[in-house]
């Protein structure tokens, strides 16, 4: 059987309680400050983990904002750019579109222009010509009766004035010398002059004298003028007038296009 030495145990209690103690304040003490120190700086070091995350995810939520938001801005003036491109690509097109409108009407407008001058020309130089030809064939068939016949008509027709007329001549010849200027293609005999001057005298009621020169392309007739009025029945005259029907004639007949414009 064991024997209890009770002061043995009760001494090795005290001693145990005693080491215990002297532990606790050299071993355990530090230890759980060491530990509660460490603790401390991991619940601050995951605190400020946890900021850091959290300040993280804000600025992701700022950068992809902002992000998205580049992105629009870009779609944006990526949009207005082409936009503006079309636009400038339109205008430009209808601008050329117009020039060229412009350019084209202008080429038709020269080409008709340039075509009506050479039918102008043409009818012209064809109507001289049909009237030229004229002139020399009734030259040539010219007499010196018929001239006479012309000078007599010119002062048959004179005595068929109005008395209006008459007294407008008289009283212009009232202010200026009584002269009388006479064109002819053919010599005027004497009794051709007197026929014309007693005529002209018996108009303006003054003894008018002639100044006469002869111009051949008359063909025949005469070409009087006395104060500011001129009187012709020369075959030129005649022939110019049945050029300028022969010409109005032309231009409704054989180029119509150009009568109607």
């Amino acid at each position: 059987m064991f024997e209890f030495d009770l002061p043995t145990i009760v001494f090795q209690i005290i001693n145990f309680l005693l080491l215990a103690v002297v532990l606790g304040k050299l071993l355990f003490n530090p230890a759980v400050r060491v530990v509660k120190e460490r603790t401390q700086q991991v619940e601050g070091m995951l605190a400020e983990a946890e900021k850091k995350h959290e300040e993280a995810e804000r600025l992701r939520e700022v950068f992809t904002k902002r992000l998205g938001e580049a992105e629009k801005e870009a779609e944006r003036i990526i949009r207005q750019a082409r936009e503006r491109m079309n636009l400038e690509r339109r205008e430009v097109l209808e601008r050329a579109q117009r020039e060229a409108e412009e350019l084209l009407r202008r080429a038709r407008e020269e080409m008709e222009e340039e075509r009506r001058r050479v039918v102008e020309r043409f009818r012209e130089e064809m109507a001289d010509a049909i009237i030229e030809l004229s002139a020399e064939v009734v030259r040539s068939a010219i007499t010196e009766g018929v001239h006479h016949d012309l000078v007599a008509s010119l002062c048959s027709d004179l005595w068929h004035l109005s008395e209006s007329e008459i007294a407008a001549y008289r009283r212009a010849m009232a202010r200026e010398a009584p002269t009388a200027f006479v064109t002819t293609p053919l010599p005027l005999s004497e009794e051709e002059r007197g026929m014309i001057a007693d005529t002209l005298s018996s108009l303006v009621d003054r003894r008018v004298t002639l100044e006469v020169t002869e111009d051949p392309s008359l063909i025949a007739g005469l070409k009087v003028k006395i104060a500011d009025t001129v009187f012709d029945n020369s075959l030129r005259r005649q022939l110019t007038t049945i050029r300028e029907k022969l010409d109005q004639e032309l231009e409704s007949t054989a180029f119509p296009e150009f009568s109607e414009s």
